[in-house]
């Protein structure tokens, strides 16, 4: 599913006429939507109170819209119009004939009504701005009437508030905020979510997100320009390797996972065992040879191949060969968890890269595989393969020199833009995970959950990718479905355990029904707080 900025989004919406969709069409289709989305949440709907709070714009004529059909349908409305609207306005004069109650903001100067409105409201639905960026930042009276909205949280009954297209007080280029901003226990984004839905701090405003069909015709010429997509299981679904009845082990790959130190010893086998998890039919689990033992008690489902080390525990050039000598062996290679950092490690891993230049095997490289290359001058001049990166923030900080503060406040712009230097598949981990690739896509994960942040769950994530690269995948596909499935095990684990107290090896143990939840379009269980209701 597309993800789009305010212009983008007018560009689809002004070019669909020359499709025979007209922008009236589109509002009215925009209304219906939403209005089926209410009824699906709060029915019946003849019981209930409903405030529609009306700004200026297209935001605020699918409100009016909307708001005659809510009465059509048997709701008892009231419009909260926020400021003046023109003595002509037609669908205004809709709202009068069809005898709504309609209140004025300027004729509620110290918003007694509105409060009122409010504490009796079965819902709110804020039409006030959505993605309008001509009323920015908020205005006094605006201000006030969002912040009056937010202070319905001080009743334990409060009323749920419904914003459309995007919290009002939301940037919808950027996820900036205003003090005021809107929180809304449900958005319904129109036609496309945008993408300040899925940028802090905006996204901390959103509540559960649906994505409604408002009629845009399908292969609009202005949507070939947007190369930013949200990860969804629909998508995911038709991405996952087939599983035919008919196979064994071999069909499904064999892995090579390189890594481990005495100091980190529990990193190689969370990988190996994700890799498993994931359908990987095989795995070969490479550590320095004083903690094999130790590795291999811990996954006793993998071979295991002990490496040479110097006096400290670190794998040393010295094991290359052998590994070089095995590599036809291997489908995929992942480098990297629990590797440590020292002068050993990186000469083996300089060692070993240069040995793989003229070998086509995908590589996978994180954690201290990433702090080692970043030592190596121009290290991705060795990355001859399909390669994909998995860096948290701080890995890449080290790789590009830049703030850690400066990548957080441009994950998009600066993933893409060393994705493409380096040729890479670079997976940039964090809340709303981005996935860019070398073509210039770019992809966000819809997951945003903190019981992920805790140690060992980045080195499950490069054992999923693996994995699903040993089972044929391509290198972007796999990291796509490796971060979405990562993801969705997440929410699974949190249904349990909560925000915290998860830790890595509870996350692998939800990988297959992750996938299994995935393949079957089952939702409800671990509802991530998104949803696609296109149709």
């Amino acid at each position: 599913m597309k993800i789009v900025t305010s212009k983008q989004m007018n560009a689809l919406e002004n070019s669909s006429s020359a499709f025979g969709v007209s922008t009236e069409a589109l509002m009215q289709n925009a209304a219906h939507a939403v209005a089926t989305l209410i009824k699906q949440n709060i029915s019946p709907l003849g019981s209930k109170k409903i405030t529609v709070l009306v700004g200026p714009g297209n935001n605020g004529s699918d409100g009016l819209i909307l708001a005659g059909l809510l009465h059509k349908w048997g709701a008892s409305v009231t419009v909260y119009i926020t400021r003046g609207q023109a003595n002509d306005d037609l669908l205004l004069q809709k709202i009068s004939d069809d005898h709504i109650k309609c209140v004025f903001a300027p004729d509620d100067p110290c918003y007694v009504t509105l409060r009122n409105l409010i504490t009796e409201s079965d819902l709110l639905v804020d039409c006030i701005l959505g993605a309008n960026q001509n009323y920015r930042p908020l205005d006094e009276n605006t201000s006030s009437i969002c912040t009056i909205i937010n202070e319905r949280s001080n009743n334990p009954t409060y009323a749920k508030c419904l914003s459309v297209d995007i919290p009002t007080g939301i940037y919808p280029d950027t996820g900036e905020v205003d003090s005021a901003a809107i929180r809304a226990d449900i958005t319904a984004a129109l036609g496309f979510p945008k993408l300040g839905l899925f940028t802090f701090p905006g996204n901390d405003y959103i509540g559960e997100l649906h994505t409604l069909d408002i009629g845009l015709p399908n292969d609009l010429p202005s949507a070939n320009d947007i190369n930013l997509e949200l990860l969804t299981s629909e998508h995911i679904s038709t991405l996952l390797p087939i599983r035919p009845r008919n196979s064994h082990k071999g069909t499904y790959g064999h892995t090579l996972l390189i890594g481990g130190s005495r100091s980190y010893i529990g990193a190689p086998s969370l990988s190996g065992l994700a890799a498993i998890r994931s359908g990987s039919g095989l795995i070969t689990i490479a550590t320095p040879q004083s903690i094999y033992p130790i590795v291999a008690g811990h996954v006793i489902e993998a071979i295991h191949l002990p490496l040479s080390e110097d006096e400290y525990g670190d794998i040393s050039a010295q094991s290359v060969p052998h590994i070089i000598n095995n590599i036809h062996k291997y489908d995929v290679l992942a480098i990297g968890p629990g590797l440590n950092q020292s002068p050993t490690t990186r000469e083996f891993l300089v060692s070993l890269l240069e040995s793989l230049i003229d070998i086509d095997i995908p590589l996978i490289i994180d954690a201290d595989g990433l702090n080692n290359l970043s030592l190596i001058p121009e290290w991705w001049k060795l990355l001859t393969s399909p390669t994909i990166l998995t860096p948290h923030p701080g890995e890449f900080s080290t790789l590009t020199g830049k703030s850690v503060p400066d990548i957080q406040n441009n994950r998009l712009v600066v993933s893409q833009e060393y994705s493409q230097k380096w040729g890479v598949t670079l997976v940039l981990k964090g809340a709303l995970t981005v996935t860019s690739t070398t073509t210039g896509n770019r992809y966000i994960s819809p997951f945003t959950n903190s019981s992920l942040a805790t140690a060992g769950t980045g080195d499950v994530l490069t054992g999923i990718i693996a994995g699903l690269m040993a089972q044929g995948m391509e290198s972007c596909q796999a990291a796509l479905c490796g971060v979405y499935t990562h993801g969705y095990a997440g929410e699974l684990g949190s249904k349990h355990f909560g925000t915290s107290g998860m830790i890595a090896s509870d996350l692998i143990s939800n990988i297959p029904d992750a996938m299994r939840h995935i393949r079957l379009g089952i939702r409800g269980e671990a509802d991530s707080g998104i949803r696609d209701d296109l149709q």
